[in-house]
């Protein structure tokens, strides 16, 4: 990945973690199979198509990759094409499904909502 496009990942990241930090999520929900969150989700910038198998697609900007999933004590654990790893829980309630992700590697996080 060239610089530029770094730089623009971790503003992204950044503009991300700031506006989410700030939103009050409903309480966690354990994930049973990863039929309960397949689909798109969508964030700032951002959007992930999670599919029943384990697998996902993820897009950046203008970058993209791929990864796995395996859920363990009902939170799902993930590893992407790009090497990076980390943890996602399922929030819900109050009308809401937010999924929020941390990168171990940076600690960065993001939240994502059911794509429109």
């Amino acid at each position: 990945m060239q610089l530029t496009g770094r730089l623009f990942l971790l503003t992204t990241l950044l503009v991300g973690f700031t506006v989410d930090a700030c939103a009050t999520l409903p309480p966690a929900k354990p994930i049973a199979n990863f039929q309960d969150i397949a689909g798109k989700w969508e964030g700032t910038s951002a959007w992930v198509e999670f599919k029943a198998d384990g697998t996902y697609t993820w897009f950046i900007g203008r970058n993209s990759g791929t990864g796995t999933m395996r859920i363990e004590g009902g939170d799902v654990y993930w590893a992407s094409s790009s090497g990076r790893r980390g943890k996602m829980t399922l929030h819900e309630g109050e009308g809401r499904r937010v999924l929020k992700s941390v990168a171990y590697e940076t600690g960065f996080t993001v939240e994502l909502k059911p794509a429109k």
